[in-house]
């Protein structure tokens, strides 16, 4: 394979941003700015006008695209980095394999280091259930059994909705038999995220991303591992904010 052509390493943004790669995201977006003005001589600052962010996001756009190619059409990427990530080679038990997946890290969300409390990551001993499988009575019961042991907790600071304000990103893994008859690994988040609000957090309108894992296994135990992490909005890191999406002017799909 021909190699990928060298790096412009006078380039603004491989200046100003690459070297920001692990940063916050606010200094991120003032990198991308401070870039932006040195190629164009103006002196922008944040906020930025909707024209003034068009402008910027184009040419972080074209720049993006203008990179040189080899001749299997690779390139190096202005605007995307690496950033070093921990992950186990091999698990030496399904018990780390399950304690991984709870508590590792989401790679889209843009975590809100200044949150208070961070990241929690809790056991619920109550079996996965899907809410559409059960009775109402007995869905009734079952949430409310959940919210009572979360509220009994103490330790977790659970007597009040622990994130009372903000966004997050929840990560739920069901640990269910094998034998038992397996449900949608959808459906058996939705009632516990139900069961959360108002002792975890205030409502679960304040979620914004959710990860659902299923893990089966030969042994009788059935349970959820949670972890939830305070993120900032999802478009926190944009520049501009307007939705510029065509579809190729395929027309919407008729639902009526």
């Amino acid at each position: 394979m021909e190699p990928l052509p060298p790096v412009d390493m006078t380039h603004p943004i491989v200046r100003h941003v690459w070297p920001l790669a692990k940063a916050p995201y606010d200094a991120r977006l003032q990198a991308a700015l401070v870039a932006f003005n040195e190629a164009h001589d103006d002196s922008l600052s944040f906020p930025l006008s909707p024209t003034d962010a068009r402008r910027v996001a184009v040419w972080l756009r074209k720049e993006e695209m203008s990179t040189p190619t080899n001749a299997n059409g690779h390139t190096y990427d202005l605007l995307n980095g690496r950033r070093d990530v921990l992950f186990p080679f091999v698990h030496s038990e399904l018990s780390s394999k399950i304690t991984w997946l709870q508590q590792a890290p989401c790679i889209t969300c843009v975590a809100d280091d200044k949150a208070e409390p961070g990241r929690m990551s809790f056991p619920i001993q109550a079996a996965p259930f899907s809410a559409q499988s059960v009775t109402p009575e007995r869905l009734k019961r079952i949430k409310a059994a959940i919210t009572a042991d979360l509220a009994g907790r103490t330790y977790s600071g659970f007597k009040e909705p622990a994130f009372s304000r903000g966004r997050f990103c929840v990560n739920v893994v069901s640990i269910v038999p094998a034998k038992v008859h397996i449900k949608d690994v959808d459906n058996m988040i939705k009632g516990l995220l139900d069961a959360m609000s108002g002792v975890v957090y205030r409502d679960d309108k304040q979620i914004q991303h959710v990860s659902s894992h299923r893990v089966e296994h030969d042994g009788p135990k059935a349970f959820y591992l949670v972890s939830v992490l305070p993120v900032l909005d999802i478009s926190s890191d944009v520049i501009d904010h307007e939705l510029r999406i065509s579809f190729a002017g395929a027309p919407p799909i008729d639902i009526d």
